[in-house]
């Protein structure tokens, strides 16, 4: 059956598609994964991650509201700041026990400094472990 939002003043109609009916049935090789993925096999496991952190504001999207024909009135326009961020970027190792060894990374992230800070600090911590890259 369709659905509306309660959002006031919008609907959005949609009907539940078959696909979504199959929700609960559990994707291929899920089963075999999970069986040979034991707690302690995982705390061998060391991840890596980066973040951004913005020292003012925010990085992300914004989103203006406005009538249909609004779109450059002045009232409708977003501040910016043109001198460049105020951000620090950290990347950090983990694993089952606890965090490894915390980096702070100057500048933006390229791939010459990703492969630095892999080698230099990555690489050395989790000679004992399994490294598990993530996200790149």
């Amino acid at each position: 059956t369709p659905y509306t939002s309660s959002v006031k003043g919008w609907s959005v109609w949609s009907s539940p598609s078959e696909e979504s009916a199959d929700y609960r049935q559990e994707p291929r090789g899920a089963s075999r994964f999970s069986s040979c993925s034991q707690e302690q096999q995982w705390r061998k496991v060391v991840r890596s991650d980066q973040s951004k952190f913005m020292m003012f504001g925010t990085d992300g999207v914004k989103f203006v509201r406005r009538r249909f024909g609004a779109r450059y009135h002045p009232r409708h326009r977003l501040a910016s700041v043109k001198s460049g961020s105020a951000a620090v970027t950290v990347h950090n190792t983990f694993y089952g026990k606890g965090v490894g060894p915390f980096h702070l990374i100057e500048g933006s992230m390229g791939l010459k400094i990703y492969i630095s800070i892999t080698e230099t600090v990555v690489w050395p911590y989790c000679l004992k472990w399994i490294y598990f890259k993530t996200g790149q």
